[in-house]
């Protein structure tokens, strides 16, 4: 009789995540969904996923440098290329 193959979690994953192929994707769409300012909703509708979702990549996009976050009404933009030359 033949075992059952492994489960996801007792192998080893080989290369990126399915999650941070993802993220890379959108870090790659987001300079263009906020060339003009966006709140997260705004944001989330552009990616058609939850504002939560949408929250966390935001985040780490602002501490990646690829986007600014302005205040009142809280919103994201993109980074000037220009300005990390």
């Amino acid at each position: 009789m033949r075992e059952p193959p492994p489960i996801a979690s007792e192998t080893e994953h080989r290369g990126p995540r399915p999650a941070e192929d993802l993220f890379g994707k959108v870090r790659e769409l987001a300079p263009r969904i906020a060339a003009d300012p966006k709140t997260a909703q705004e944001f989330a509708s552009a990616l058609d996923v939850a504002k939560s979702q949408a929250e966390k990549w935001l985040r780490r996009l602002v501490t990646e440098g690829v986007l600014r976050k302005l205040g009142r009404p809280v919103r994201y933009v993109a980074r000037d290329p220009e300005a990390n030359r």
